[in-house]
């Protein structure tokens, strides 16, 4: 593990943020049930595994993925459908090994990473380049302190600095 990661130590199976996370959570699965043809979706940064919970509930085949410990382990003593990785994202894609999904979703990740475009790189590699959303559709929350805005057009979801302007 990078000597650069620092556990968040997860105590509980509730959402992250309390109600404001409970209710991004819902905004999500209503979002990706809207989508079609969507049925694996990789949870980068899953944390304790309650996002990726509610899809599976969904009906949806979901690999969490995430860097604490104490996530993982939450994630998979609460939930039984969706598989849980221990891995760093920039180890994401190896640990997943030749799995590619329809649909990645990282929610309060990018912020807390030392270099963002690690997220970037391993949602790109973990879709599959000949599925439904292969134009790399990524769903995304940043904190209200963070610099960077999700920018969504087209189908195509990327980052940009708030500093580059309002447009």
């Amino acid at each position: 593990m990078s000597a650069t990661y620092t556990e968040f130590e997860w105590q509980s199976e509730a959402p992250g943020n309390g109600e404001s996370g409970a209710g991004l959570a819902q905004t999500f699965v209503r979002i990706i049930s809207g989508l079609e043809r969507v049925e694996r979706i990789c949870d980068l940064g899953c944390g304790n595994g309650y996002l990726a919970g509610l899809l599976a509930d969904a009906g949806y085949d979901v690999t969490g993925v995430d860097a604490s410990p104490s996530g993982i382990e939450i994630a998979r003593s609460t939930y039984s459908a969706p598989k849980f990785i221990f891995s760093q994202l920039d180890r994401a894609v190896e640990h997943a090994g030749a799995e590619q999904f329809d649909l990645v979703i990282s929610s309060d990740v990018i912020e807390h990473l030392y270099r963002p475009a690690v997220l970037l790189e391993a949602a790109s590699a973990l879709l599959n380049p000949a599925g439904p959303n292969s134009d790399w559709r990524a769903l995304s929350r940043v904190s209200q302190e963070s610099r960077l805005e999700l920018i969504w057009k087209n189908g195509c979801a990327f980052w940009r600095s708030r500093r580059w302007g309002t447009h």
